[in-house]
């Protein structure tokens, strides 16, 4: 009996040491041919910014591992997305890029109201860069040195959208549910931008001081229309006016557009006081108030006169 015991440990001791030696091996070879990286936990579309939602953790061969994916988390919270990226995607560096959220020297956050027309059917988010337009109806075009009329205008190139919100306040994002998560990359990508979770009524920008008085200026004389374009753009540039428009401000012909005489708050339109010419105000010499003094004396007596002229047929009759 004891030696069917003994036996039966020995078996035992055998079988764990061959299991334990499988189960190292398995680990060995897996931490030899696979690695940790990260995926989108849904595609993400050109011109979001990364959040530590959207990523997860996974474990894939590292035969499939791609060279310059990022692998770290730090890396990727904050970037832009380049180009759509699917589930099963890593996140290469050449499909994300880092573009200003922050005004630099001599720039400033300008707000404006807008619409869903304006946002090019509420397509526009936060860290896009779009053009602007100014549309000109009826009296309020423009004739061009030839004589043709002006219907539209491009005011403004790659200005940075640093917020779009709603009326509540709620930034305009796309929304994503249990449906969009399900959804393949194809259906993912031919819905972009089309599930908005608000309605967008303020935009704010970053400008320098002359892209914003290109902008209000533009606004004071037509409508403002708004471009998106190529999202894939990875070049960062600066917001700047385009010549055509510079040159019509430095010409002064939107001094005579009607908008602008009918409008009172657009300084950058109107000519600056010369320091030499004063403000429109009445000015009285002594002269001109000696005169003054003696009409209002005789303006009272004659008012006086006649009031005495209509009462004495009253006390007459009394």
């Amino acid at each position: 009996m004891r030696k069917v015991v003994v036996g039966l440990i020995g078996i035992l001791l055998m079988a764990a040491s061959v299991y334990g030696y499988v189960r190292f091996m398995k680990h060995l070879d897996r931490d030899r041919f696979t690695m940790q990286t990260i995926k989108p936990a849904r595609t993400l579309q050109s011109g979001e910014v990364i959040e530590l939602s959207m990523l997860r953790r996974v474990t894939i061969a590292a035969a499939a591992h791609q060279p310059d994916a990022l692998v770290e988390v730090e890396e990727l919270i904050g970037k832009i997305v380049v180009v759509p990226i699917g589930r099963e995607e890593e996140l290469s560096k050449w499909k994300l890029t880092v573009r200003q959220s922050v005004p630099l020297k001599d720039q400033r956050y300008y707000s404006f109201k807008t619409d869903s027309v304006a946002n090019v059917n509420n397509m526009i988010r936060k860290g896009d860069r779009v053009d602007v337009w100014v549309e000109l109806k009826g009296s309020e075009m423009l004739m061009a040195t030839g004589g043709e009329k002006i219907a539209s205008l491009k005011v403004i190139e790659g200005l940075q959208v640093s917020g779009v919100k709603s009326a509540e306040g709620i930034e305009v994002i796309d929304r994503t549910n249990l449906e969009t998560a399900l959804a393949s990359d194809a259906e993912q990508f031919s819905g972009a931008r089309g599930r908005p979770n608000g309605v967008p009524v303020l935009n704010t920008y970053i400008m320098l001081d002359q892209v914003y008085q290109a902008y209000a200026a533009a606004s004071a004389i037509g409508t403002i229309r708004l471009a998106l374009p190529n999202l894939t753009e990875t070049q960062v540039l600066t917001a700047q006016v385009t010549p055509a428009f510079e040159q019509l401000l430095s010409s002064g012909r939107l001094n005579n557009h009607p908008n602008v005489e009918q409008d009172d708050n657009v300084e950058e339109l109107s000519a600056p006081l010369d320091k030499s010419e004063a403000p429109h105000e009445l000015i009285l010499s002594e002269s001109n108030l000696q005169d003054t003094k003696d009409g209002s004396r005789d303006d009272s007596k004659d008012e006086s006169d006649d009031i005495s002229r209509d009462d004495s047929p009253n006390e007459v009759m009394r």
